[in-house]
């Protein structure tokens, strides 16, 4: 894994790394709390889709077919 992520901008690898953090930690709370199994999920994938526009942001636009 570690092979793999050396060609990942060091950026984007942050960012990664803390939508793990914070998701993992989100999840565990919120499941833990009581909250419905659906609810936490879309909780979370909406989560995601803001670090995935934040990675978006970082890599640059190549038109490459």
């Amino acid at each position: 894994m570690q092979k793999r992520q050396e060609s990942i901008p060091l950026a984007v690898r942050g960012i990664a790394w803390k939508a793990q953090l914070r998701l993992t930690k989100r999840f565990r709370t919120m499941a833990n709390n009581g909250k419905p199994h659906n609810v936490v999920v879309v909780a979370m994938a909406r989560e995601l889709v803001a670090f995935m526009w934040a990675i978006a942001q970082e890599v640059p636009i190549t038109n490459q077919h």
